[in-house]
């Protein structure tokens, strides 16, 4: 298969993060997974968890991450390769454990360029680097996308 590659994800990665930023928090949308799974398909051209469960209420993201256990999980399946924190690139996934998530109590953003593009109760925000939590754990697929595509 050929690979399945926007020439311009990374523009369109960023102008899309800015239509986001500021939107209140909505399970289904704007939550942490679903943000980060519509970013990631920005970058690749296709959804990359086709058969994940899909929710629109907490319960919803609740049984579904009882029965993934969350998106990191998947990422790793994936081949994602985890790199530091401080060699994170457009288009990696950004993990970290918040107390106040509530479930799994592991949030996920995307990073965008300078900043990472995450859901908070508040709503969608771009967090600099400096305010993420130094134990981050940033997955990169770039290293992968020949597998992911074929």
């Amino acid at each position: 298969m050929t690979e399945v590659f926007v020439m311009d994800w990374r523009s369109n990665l960023f102008r899309w993060a800015m239509t986001q930023n500021g939107r209140p928090f909505a399970w289904g949308d704007t939550d942490c997974a679903s943000l980060t799974r519509k970013a990631l398909a920005i970058c690749f051209g296709r959804e990359l968890f086709p058969d994940a469960p899909r929710w629109n209420t907490r319960r919803g993201a609740v049984l579904a991450w009882k029965e993934t256990g969350g998106l990191e999980p998947a990422l790793v399946q994936l081949g994602a390769k985890k790199t530091d924190l401080n060699f994170v690139r457009a288009g990696d996934v950004v993990c970290f454990d918040e107390a106040e998530e509530r479930i799994g109590h592991t949030a996920v953003g995307i990073w965008i360029g300078n900043r990472c593009l995450m859901s908070t109760v508040e709503g969608v925000a771009l967090a600099p680097l400096q305010s993420l939590p130094t134990d981050s754990r940033v997955y990169s697929l770039w290293e992968v996308l020949e597998v992911i595509d074929g």
